[in-house]
């Protein structure tokens, strides 16, 4: 481990630990949770080229704390290779089945990984430890997941409230956790909007992409706040939390929202080059 992952690791350590082998709260809450594994993958692939520090938890009664890395990550072959585990003394608690907490920083934000224990791996520069591929994920910005742009002639729809209250609405972009919406941000009578606001519960309809199709399901608005005018007219902006959304849909999605920002790069490129 370089020196530098060296001292992250030590400061990693020294603002987690409130007792010998306290777990890290980022585990402790599903407010964190994420549910795609290709977003795992991506997060996982980046930190083994950025060589970030990990800090290793074991959910036994083993309670130090151990640090490696990063080295290999593929959910398709459902598994995840990391360095032995530092001081060496760890590697001598690692039981195949059991589970380990992996916790460090991509981009600067918390992340953790649960995987279980496969046992250790010869490589060619020696010897590795293999997980399976992390059962679950947490990571504190759910913003930091790719969010795309939706194109404007793309039909509205039409979300409901628990009141009853019904309203029009335009997509403006998504997300693998959510979604943001755009409402008219007044009334029929000409009066402030509202039927709306955070911490709210919305009813979204079936809606189609084309290649992708999210079914109907609930979410919470998690910010609502102005967004300028549409013909002259104000609007609002309400950001979208998928509460239900469906396992077998999350991976689609995250297909989805990849393709569409491969494309955008793509079209970006051609315009600068002709």
């Amino acid at each position: 481990m370089s020196e530098r992952g060296l001292e992250q690791n030590t400061e990693n350590r020294e603002a987690l630990m409130t007792g010998q082998g306290g777990i890290p709260s980022i585990f402790q809450s599903g407010r964190h949770r994420q549910h795609s594994l290709i977003f795992s993958e991506r997060l996982l692939r980046s930190m083994a080229r950025e060589k970030i520090p990990l800090l290793i938890f074991f959910e036994s009664h083993v309670r130090l704390v151990y640090s490696s890395m990063v080295l290999e990550a593929d959910r398709e072959s459902h598994s995840l290779l990391i360095d032995r585990l530092s001081p060496e003394e760890g590697n001598a608690h690692l039981v195949p089945g059991h589970s380990l907490l992996l916790y460090g920083k991509s981009s600067g934000v918390e992340t953790g990984f649960r995987a279980r224990i496969c046992g250790l791996e010869k490589i060619p520069s020696g010897e590795a430890l293999l997980l399976e591929f992390p059962h679950e994920t947490y990571h504190c910005q759910r913003r930091e997941a790719l969010r795309v742009s939706l194109p404007s002639d793309f039909p509205p729809v039409r979300i409901s409230t628990r009141s009853g209250h019904q309203e029009l609405a335009h997509l403006a972009d998504l997300g693998a956790m959510g979604m943001r919406l755009l409402v008219a941000a007044r009334d029929e009578r000409g009066g402030h909007q509202q039927a709306f606001r955070e911490d709210q519960i919305v009813l979204l309809p079936r809606i189609d992409f084309g290649t992708l199709v999210l079914p109907a399901m609930t979410a919470r608005i998690i910010h609502l706040e102005p967004a300028g005018f549409d013909a002259g007219l104000p609007i609002l902006s309400l950001g979208l939390q998928f509460l239900d959304l469906p396992e077998e849909i999350s991976e689609p999605l995250a297909t989805y929202i990849m393709k569409r920002d491969f494309d955008r790069l793509l079209s970006a490129r051609d315009e600068h080059l002709a």
